[in-house]
């Protein structure tokens, strides 16, 4: 956990340091001058300050899933218009990471009541997911959610083939819904009515 700490503040100091960053670099440098505090000391009392609110905010739920969702689906939308599937690959594996996450974040309020750092290490863990300094989608797609997906096709090999169908029209006449689930495998044909 230490060298995963150092390696946050080396990116972080790479990308402040980093002239050709933008606007967000040229006002912390104008604030550096202002103030005579360290722009890397700027940060860390934002961060602070924002894990604070994390925390005891109001809003924190809403500010987390904003985190865990605007940029990805910004990014998504520019994968998406490229030629080059690198890009979709990447972020096709952070939907699919979030989604198995969100089975488990059901629980959140709950867990607020017990654990009032949930937002801020929800918001971390999600950071962790999609920046390009970690790409952690990708780590816990190869070690937890494909093994897990294999495990359970071994179990039920006719899982990744559900299918919805309707019933046909000729006939008589349904007396209620016409959805149908069939399961369908190799060697048998399961319909449920639901």
């Amino acid at each position: 956990m230490p060298q995963l700490l150092r390696d946050i503040q080396v990116a972080l100091l790479k990308a402040l340091y980093d002239e050709q960053s933008g606007k967000l670099v040229a006002l912390l440098v104008r604030l550096e001058a202002k103030t005579n505090i360290r722009r890397e000391q700027i940060v860390y009392g934002f961060g602070g300050l924002f894990g604070v609110y994390m925390i005891f905010g109001y809003f924190a739920q809403l500010v987390c899933n904003t985190i865990g969702l605007a940029y990805p689906v910004y990014a998504s939308v520019k994968a998406i218009r490229t030629e080059d599937k690198d890009d979709d690959k990447q972020w096709l594996t952070y939907w699919t990471v979030l989604a198995v996450f969100s089975l488990f974040d059901f629980f959140s309020e709950k867990v607020m009541g017990v654990f009032p750092l949930y937002w801020m290490l929800k918001c971390a863990f999600l950071l962790y997911l999609y920046l390009p300094q970690f790409r952690g989608a990708e780590h816990l797609y190869r070690d937890v959610v494909d093994p897990g997906v294999s495990k359970l096709e071994a179990i039920c090999p006719s899982t990744g083939q559900l299918a919805v169908a309707r019933r046909p029209t000729s006939g008589p006449a349904p007396t209620s819904t016409s959805t149908f689930v069939a399961l369908a495998s190799t060697d048998s044909f399961l319909t449920v009515r639901l």
